[in-house]
């Protein structure tokens, strides 16, 4: 087989499967569906994955729409855009019946004005619920729990501490391994805190070093 006539067959098949999704979404039996949408990367390649959440014969199927390459910058508007037309060739009517929309924690998905899940919430013509992946909900349980420690200081207490680490060559020399970068996101700060407390006997040591050999208050 050639090339050709495979890469004519693989778009046949895509074809045949965008009809069959397209007819379960106009199905009069489906009233209502949900869509799932992130962006990820694959050997240096951006690509947008689209999926659908709906219920076919009493049974919830999550349905993998398709995954297609982003040439340009990762915003909303260029996100959404993929994405309506995505749903405009599938079903025209897609929103009378989208009821729900799931993201991950990106701000130009969730943003509160010009998010894509705001974009497609205005497109809908009944409200619809949100939904954040899982990784962003502990983001939020994260913030909001830290927010009461040490009067709100500790995310940037941690974070000066993790740079002034960073630049000490002598010590990463001599313990072996570095502080581990720190952002925003929950799992970063569990990686970081975690780094911190196994070697807190060294650093400790450090920080004692460092208050010696400061000069004396007269």
């Amino acid at each position: 087989m050639t090339d050709t006539l495979a890469s004519t067959y693989a778009r046949y098949l895509v074809a045949i499967s965008f009809q069959r999704i397209g007819e379960l979404m106009a199905n009069s039996y489906m009233w209502a569906f949900a869509f799932a949408s992130d962006i990820s990367t694959h050997y240096e390649r951006s690509f947008m994955d689209q999926r659908l959440r709906l219920a076919v014969d009493g049974v919830l199927v999550n349905i993998h729409l398709l995954a297609i390459p982003v040439f340009e910058r990762h915003t909303a508007i260029v996100q959404f855009n993929l994405i309506s037309t995505t749903l405009d060739v599938l079903y025209g009517q897609w929103r009378d019946k989208m009821i729900g929309v799931a993201s991950d924690g990106e701000n130009t998905m969730t943003g509160r004005h010009a998010g894509v899940v705001t974009l497609l919430e205005n497109e809908a013509t009944h409200p619809i619920l949100r939904v954040w992946c899982a990784a962003h909900q502990m983001d939020l349980v994260m913030k909001a729990a830290f927010a009461i420690v040490d009067d709100g200081n500790f995310v940037k207490n941690t974070k000066d501490l993790i740079v002034h680490l960073r630049r000490q060559k002598l010590l990463i020399a001599d313990m072996g391994t570095a502080a581990k970068k720190l952002t925003n996101r929950w799992l970063y700060m569990g990686n970081a805190l975690e780094w911190i407390l196994r070697n807190h006997a060294q650093l400790n040591t450090h920080f004692e070093g460092h208050q010696s050999a400061s000069p004396s208050s007269s």
